[in-house]
């Protein structure tokens, strides 16, 4: 094996090293995205079953 040939194989390797670091972070963007999102969805449903029962009390007195 060369010296060029090992730097060529080291470069290829940085590469799929460099290409996999971009794939965590995306994968890291992508959960913290959904599970804000569920997060949020929660918050609503939750805000929307807190003002049915404030309206229904209210309906009842």
């Amino acid at each position: 094996m060369t010296v060029q040939e090992f730097v060529n194989i080291d470069k290829d390797l940085q590469t799929v090293q460099d290409i996999s670091d971009v794939n965590i972070i995306i994968l890291i963007y992508l959960f913290i995205k959904h599970v804000l999102f569920i997060l949020m969805y929660l918050y609503k449903c939750k805000m929307h079953v807190s003002r049915v029962e404030s309206l229904s009390f209210h309906m009842i007195t």
